[in-house]
């Protein structure tokens, strides 16, 4: 599998903008760095996650999954329970 095909997911929240709203450049600016920093990675570490879709957060894999979905629903609750 292609490194293109493993997503780094950088914030929980959307990245794209609601219907009458601004761009949030913020949010953007955050996937680029951590974007980045994911493929600052050696290529042979990144290849352990390969398959996988890969949560970011300062530069460090705090989460990975091959289900996009399931991924997505454990970041989402752990960065509620750490924002209550």
């Amino acid at each position: 599998m292609s490194p293109a095909m493993i997503r780094a997911i950088a914030a929980t929240e959307s990245v794209y903008a609601q219907p009458g709203q601004a761009e949030p450049d913020h949010r953007l600016q955050k996937i680029i760095a951590e974007e980045s920093a994911w493929y600052a990675q050696p290529k042979a570490e990144r290849m352990n996650y390969a398959g996988e879709y890969v949560a970011l957060l300062d530069g460090q894999v705090v989460d990975h999954d091959p289900n996009q979905d399931l991924l997505d629903r454990r970041i989402y609750r752990t960065w509620e329970t750490q924002r209550s």
